[in-house]
């Protein structure tokens, strides 16, 4: 197995792999011209990485974005999402992605976590909707 990181710098997201005593970027780091975080990695059963992460747009509004890396390509799985801080992602047996995330939009008290996998790239909640901590 290939050993694979995600990181987030102020600016950017990248993914880097380590081949043969060397590292690798796995295409090219994507740019923001917004702060990126809450960066996490996951690899499919095909060994694909998906890395989800958060740019902040002001001090109470980020979106947050899932992709998955095909060789360069970076492809968006589903829609972005707005106020939310995805958390987490993982593989199911039959290799559909979940994503578990904080619900931080102001309506919302207590904050919440939602738990989604992704169907044809459509998102549908798993479970409650909403369960607050």
């Amino acid at each position: 197995m290939i050993p694979y990181i995600a990181y987030g710098t102020n600016t950017e997201i990248g993914v880097m792999r380590y081949i043969d005593d060397n590292r690798e970027n796995v295409g090219d780091p994507k740019v923001s011209s917004q702060s990126v975080g809450n960066v996490s990695l996951a690899l499919d059963a095909n060994n694909i990485p998906y890395i989800t992460y958060k740019e902040m747009l002001s001090k109470r509004t980020y979106i947050s974005y899932i992709m998955k890396l095909m060789g360069k390509n970076r492809i968006t799985v589903g829609d972005s999402f707005f106020h939310t801080s995805v958390d987490s992602i993982a593989f199911d047996s039959d290799n559909v992605p979940y994503i578990a995330y904080t619900d931080d939009r102001n309506d919302l008290h207590p904050r919440s976590v939602v738990i989604k996998q992704f169907i044809d790239d459509t998102r549908q909640t798993v479970g409650n909707p909403r369960f607050s901590y």
